[in-house]
């Protein structure tokens, strides 16, 4: 807790300028790395979700971009946030890295983010998107943010979560998606049940034309090619290839292939990273690059 403690206070003219609701659960941060906990709304009202963040020591946090950091299925939000701070402060970023304690957002909840229930699609207020969006809102509020959307990441857990977001919930805050690593996804095809597939659930058809208008960056290290002990190994996993690399590479072609027949335009892209395996580390600091970095 010792480095929490050398963190820098934010500006008082920063933390008076806004008159925030009552709602707001957001309290005074620091600049530098720590948590606060978010009392969730919703379905998920009565829950807690502790978030980690950093918040770059000098600039103006106001003008700031807001950056999720969504953990894999060791729920260690506290590292996933740490593997970013090097590049919030080069670019200048709010790191937000919300932990889904297992207790309270088992897989069905975290890496599935609630979509379905029973074999039967769940409406969008149900989802765990939702808390997402809650998060951001009274941040923004807080704090006078003057950029009113977000970006995302996840590697691996937290990839199957961001990819489902994107699939599933028509956030109105969300700018750009990072999906890294992913074990397993949904696949725009009616072959496969949910979560591999949308067969039970509608087929690709249920699908809003919007999400393939949505900026998703499939993202993969090209030597994730291990069949590791945290890899779903199932028949229905295998089916979408034999590692994560594969299973990668099939769902983009595969949400592709659908778009270009039914001539929807599609905007998702697919990133590969060279010499990089199934590493957070790896990963975070080049999909930083990739959303923030200025052309050449």
């Amino acid at each position: 807790m010792n480095k929490y403690l050398k963190c820098i206070l934010f500006s008082l003219g920063i933390l008076t300028a806004t008159i925030v609701a009552a709602e707001n659960t957001i309290p005074d941060l620091y600049r530098g790395a720590s948590f606060f906990y978010f009392n969730c709304d919703g379905k998920f009202k009565g829950t807690k979700i502790r978030v980690y963040y950093y918040i770059p020591l000098e600039g103006d946090v106001q003008n700031m971009k807001v950056q999720f950091v969504m953990h894999g299925v060791n729920r260690n939000a506290d590292s996933y946030c740490e593997s970013w701070e090097a590049k919030a402060e080069q670019y200048g970023l709010i790191i937000l890295a919300p932990m889904f304690d297992k207790t309270n957002f088992p897989s069905a909840m975290y890496q599935l983010g609630n979509v379905c229930s029973k074999g039967i699609l769940n409406y969008e207020e149900e989802m765990t998107y939702t808390q997402i969006d809650a998060i951001f809102k009274a941040f923004v509020q807080k704090f006078d943010i003057a950029d009113k959307t977000y970006n995302i990441y996840g590697h691996s857990a937290g990839a199957q979560f961001v990819h489902r977001l994107v699939l599933f919930y028509d956030s109105p805050y969300l700018d750009r998606a990072v999906a890294a690593n992913a074990g397993t996804y949904s696949f725009v095809s009616g072959k496969q049940d949910f979560p591999y597939g949308l067969r039970n659930i509608g087929g690709p058809s249920s699908i809003s034309k919007k999400v393939f208008q949505k900026n998703l960056i499939v993202f993969l290290a090209e030597g994730d090619t291990i069949r590791d002990s945290y890899l779903n190994v199932s028949d229905e996993a295998d089916r979408q290839g034999s590692n994560r690399f594969e299973r990668g590479n099939n769902f983009f072609k595969t949400a592709e292939n659908y778009a270009a027949r039914k001539n929807i335009p599609f905007h998702w892209q697919l990133r590969t990273l060279p010499n990089a395996a199934h590493s957070n580390r790896s990963m975070a600091p080049a999909a930083a690059d990739i959303l923030y970095a200025k052309p050449d």
